[in-house]
């Protein structure tokens, strides 16, 4: 199931953030999220990817982490931290 959001919702959004944790990034380049990756970065966002079965990997030369959680300190989403559901499974974190 895909929820849908208004696209100036989303418009203010993209425009406020600079960085975005994509939960489900593929290292596989025919997946969607890997896609999506990619195009966020090609203009200019930082994308952390989330994916256990990745952990410690590099993906699209960000390292990968398992879960939120497990994103250090430093690059931690504090105050401006805003949850997206794209769809029951998937979550996107971005940061101000």
């Amino acid at each position: 199931m895909h929820l849908q959001y208004d696209d100036n919702y989303l418009k203010q959004i993209l425009t406020s953030v600079k960085t975005i944790a994509l939960v489900g990034a593929s290292p596989k380049p025919d997946r969607a999220s890997h896609r999506v990756m990619a195009y966020l970065q090609a203009r200019g966002y930082r994308v952390i990817p989330i994916n256990p079965a990745c952990r410690g990997e590099d993906l699209l030369k960000e390292r990968v982490f398992s879960r939120l959680e497990d994103i250090p300190e430093s690059m931690c989403f504090a105050a401006q931290r805003r949850c997206l559901r794209l769809s029951s499974q998937r979550s996107v974190f971005m940061q101000k």
